[in-house]
């Protein structure tokens, strides 16, 4: 009696003391019910039920209680049965706790194993203790250094584009490792660039997950409509992000149609603007939609690519006019004596046939018609030796004077084309060129052979101007000065 008297002081009093520190404690049967048979009330409290609402509605049994969290009640079940296996003296677990009203809170399960039986059952005792703060704070703090490490990442990877870019000049060096990159980064199907000229567009380059289809073939010359849900926005440079392709399927069904039939579930797009022209955009298709929101990498990229088209289109110019003329679109003299060098060192160029063409009376036209005329002549005698020689070099040296340089056909083949060359001539109304050519087998004296042909140009030139004595810049009696 005495034995039974101090074991329920001491239970009243261990049931004050954690009453007093707001702390829940529970007594269960260690069944696959895990049956309640006393609790205090902070126990239920927790739960959101009063002690009569929790036995009325799950009959003391914890796991009718996590019938909607059930994989929660199988962690607490898979504890404790470790804990048995280890011989443990209780088990120690966290996870979401149901509560009356539908939310979750986290709790800490403290388990102690007793030598307690009721009616065969062994008794456990379990402290609860509310750490849902703890655990969102925690899930908080791991959420932003999951998201600092993403941004960490994506000015890694954005960097390593613009390392590819730089010092490229033509974009196809690059394009293909920037969508590379940009697609995985995104976790996307595809990475893709388009270019757009006036009202069609067309996709240039393409990056393909692993297993998906490419769609290049089918996107080219595609009607620049598909982006009218968006143009206005487009165009002055903002990016456009598409996390449900469904939501066009009122408002825009033509957009709708051909994303949906491309498989397109999501989209994130970044206009490329030069000169404050639309001119192509880069885009990813059914990429991780978490990622979608932020456009700044993107952005950075489409905004360098705009960059380095515009130098790439500057460096062709300044190619263009170091090496053409301007006016015939022909070779100019830079370009000619760098291939006059070139070839005199090639030993694997033997033989090689020389034009050279003087176009006769220039100054007159000049002076009668005017200097558009005379440009005129200048282009039609360009004209004259591209088609006589199609597989040859033109070269304007300056003035009025051209070279052909044709290789890799025979001698009788280049002396057919300079007949042809001298038909076009005889047939031209104001293109009358003087024409000067030789054949030799050895490249490496190019030059001299180049002065051998002017002299011929100029017998036949002294021969034009005896036929056409009117000339004012002409005199027989300077035909030995010529």
């Amino acid at each position: 009696m005495e034995n039974s008297f101090n074991l329920s002081t001491i239970s009243n009093e261990y049931n004050m003391l954690m009453t007093s520190l707001h702390i829940s404690v529970s007594k269960h049967l260690l069944n696959d019910d895990f049956q309640v048979i006393w609790a205090n009330r902070f126990f239920y409290d927790q739960t959101g039920y009063t002690k009569e609402e929790y036995d009325r509605n799950f009959h003391g049994s914890v796991r009718l209680y996590f019938s909607n969290a059930p994989e929660e009640y199988q962690a607490i079940g898979k504890a404790v049965k470790d804990a048995l296996a280890k011989n443990q003296m209780g088990y120690d677990a966290v996870c979401k706790m149901p509560r009356k009203d539908g939310s979750f809170i986290w709790i800490r399960f403290i388990g102690t194993f007793t030598d307690e039986v009721i009616d065969g059952v062994p008794v456990i005792y379990v402290v609860y203790t509310d750490v849902n703060d703890l655990v969102n704070a925690r899930t908080k703090a791991e959420e932003e250094h999951r998201k600092s490490q993403h941004i960490l990442r994506k000015e890694i990877q954005t960097m390593e584009c613009l390392k590819r870019m730089y010092g490229c000049m033509d974009m196809a060096e690059y394009m293909d490792d920037i969508l590379c990159i940009v697609g995985t980064f995104l976790e996307a199907e595809r990475a893709y660039m388009f270019e757009i000229n006036e009202t069609k567009m067309s996709c240039i380059y393409e990056w393909c997950r692993t297993g998906i289809a490419p769609q290049m073939d089918y996107c080219q010359y595609m009607d620049i409509r598909l982006l009218e849900p968006w143009l206005e926005e487009f165009v002055i440079g903002k990016s456009i992000v598409i996390p449900d392709v469904n939501a066009l399927k009122e408002e825009s069904p033509y957009t709708f149609e051909v994303l949906h039939t491309q498989g397109i579930h999501s989209m994130v797009l970044s206009p490329v603007i030069m000169h404050d022209q639309l001119v192509g955009f880069i885009g990813a298709d059914n990429s991780n939609v978490e990622f979608l929101m932020n456009t700044s990498m993107m952005e950075t990229l489409s905004y360098f690519i705009s960059i380095s088209i515009e130098k790439s289109e500057l460096n062709k110019k300044l190619i263009y006019h170091s090496f053409y003329d301007e006016l015939t679109g022909s070779f100019n003299r830079n370009k000619y004596l760098q291939d006059i060098e070139k070839l005199c060192q090639n030993d694997g160029i033997t033989s090689i046939g020389v034009v050279y063409m003087d176009i006769n009376g220039l100054k007159d036209i000049n002076d009668y018609m005017g200097h558009k005329f005379g440009d005129g002549v200048l282009i039609e005698g360009a004209e004259m030796l591209k088609k006589a020689f199609p597989t040859g070099s033109i070269y304007r040296l300056g003035g009025d004077e051209f070279v052909a340089l044709v290789s890799g056909i025979g001698q009788d083949a280049f002396e057919n084309q300079v007949a042809n060359l001298k038909q076009y001539i005889l047939l031209s109304a104001d293109c009358k060129g003087a024409v000067g050519y030789i054949w030799t087998d050895e490249a490496k004296d190019l030059d001299s052979k180049i002065g051998e042909a002017d002299e011929l140009m100029y017998k036949d030139k002294m021969d034009f101007y005896r036929k056409k004595a009117v000339s004012k810049h002409y005199h027989f009696h300077n035909d030995n000065i010529l």
